[in-house]
């Protein structure tokens, strides 16, 4: 049924490369850009959030490991890396299987 469709329009004068993408073969292609441009994001998303990681490594490691600081306003400061830490490996992760999603539907 599709073929004969594309046929007719071909016929009727309509332009191949218009037929085509608007054709049985064009949601496969849409669908495969959507994918690329969803991938795209989340590649740049997992970029930013690994280098906010290493700077917050970077700030955990001024600290002792045997401390949680000298001073209240450093004590904070350290909780506060750790739980943005924790946040952005959770986020890592899940951007990490969407990923793997994506790539295996295609």
């Amino acid at each position: 049924h599709a073929n004969n469709t594309v046929s007719r329009r071909l016929q009727e004068g309509e332009h191949i490369g218009k037929v085509l993408r608007q054709g049985p073969l064009a949601q496969p292609e849409e669908e495969r850009r959507l994918e690329n441009r969803r991938s795209a994001g989340i590649e740049k998303q997992l970029t930013l959030l690994n280098s906010e990681r290493s700077l917050l490594e970077c700030t955990l490691m001024r600290f002792p490991s045997n401390s949680a600081g000298r001073t209240l306003a450093e004590r904070r400061q350290k909780r506060e890396a750790e739980e943005r830490l924790e946040e952005i490996d959770r986020t890592l992760r899940d951007l990490r299987q969407a990923l793997r999603q994506i790539g295996g539907a295609g």
